[in-house]
């Protein structure tokens, strides 16, 4: 069976088929996510992984990821802690208006599933709203 490309990148991820752009496959990514209660989470996650995955991996409460990754539901928002916000690509359009429509949105929040891991964010510290 052929998995559509979209599917099969979620379901087997980057280690299924190589990391993009040369990095290697030994690297891991430190990520720290900070719940709304205070707990810290601290995962580790592949090059290539999003934000998104690694918390759905690792089992972080309040990621929720409910469309895999679309960019339609916001329930993998995250607000980057304020020394990575400038280290992280900038939004898309679509990304800022789902952003907004929140009820409570800050203008650091991101959507876990467009934050693409590689070795620049390792040690990346996030809150879950």
């Amino acid at each position: 069976m052929i998995l559509p490309r979209r599917t099969f990148f979620r379901t087997l991820g980057w280690a299924a088929v190589g990391y993009p752009d040369g990095m290697s496959a030994g690297l891991h990514i430190q990520v720290i996510f900070i719940g709304s209660d205070g707990a810290t989470h601290r995962v580790t996650a592949v090059p290539g992984q999003t934000l998104m995955q690694a918390a759905l991996s690792a089992g972080v409460p309040g990621i929720g990821g409910i469309c895999g990754g679309d960019m339609c539901c916001a329930t993998c928002v995250v607000r980057p802690a304020q020394d990575w916000v400038s280290r992280l690509s900038h939004p898309v359009e679509d990304e800022q208006i789902v952003v907004r429509g929140l009820p409570a949105h800050h203008p650091d929040d991101r959507l876990g599933c467009q934050i693409r891991l590689d070795g620049k964010l390792d040690g990346l510290v996030v809150t879950l709203p």
